[in-house]
């Protein structure tokens, strides 16, 4: 399949501005779920970061591709899951902190629909 142009600029926009978007949503994370910032775990944020930019890139692939993600897009977040509890972040709080990614990543879609 391709990808219809529009979404395309889309995408190009989103990832010229990935950085940024993925710094926002870790920032946000920290901020909004406390079992973040009270881990133990001095990689975490190193962790997250680098967890927030593989799940943002795997979200944009298929749009750039015109077809639907599938789970086989994400294979990294159940592994994450898992190193997230033995860091001391409980299934809640990770959902939550993939919840807040999730957003901060649509937001950054939305933005660059208007430009």
């Amino acid at each position: 399949m391709v990808a219809n142009p529009l979404v395309l600029r889309i995408v190009d926009r989103v990832r010229a501005t990935l950085p940024a978007t993925v710094q926002c949503s870790v920032s946000r994370t920290w901020r909004e779920v406390p079992a973040y910032p009270a881990s133990p775990d001095k990689n975490l944020a190193e962790d997250l970061t680098a967890h927030t930019f593989t799940v943002f890139e795997a979200a944009l692939t298929p749009l750039e591709e015109g077809r639907r993600a599938t789970a086989e897009d994400f294979p990294i977040t159940a592994s994450q899951a898992r190193r997230r509890l033995r860091q001391g972040v409980t299934l809640p709080d990770f959902l939550t902190g993939f919840r807040i990614g999730q957003e901060t990543l649509w937001e950054a879609i939305v933005d660059a629909s208007d430009s």
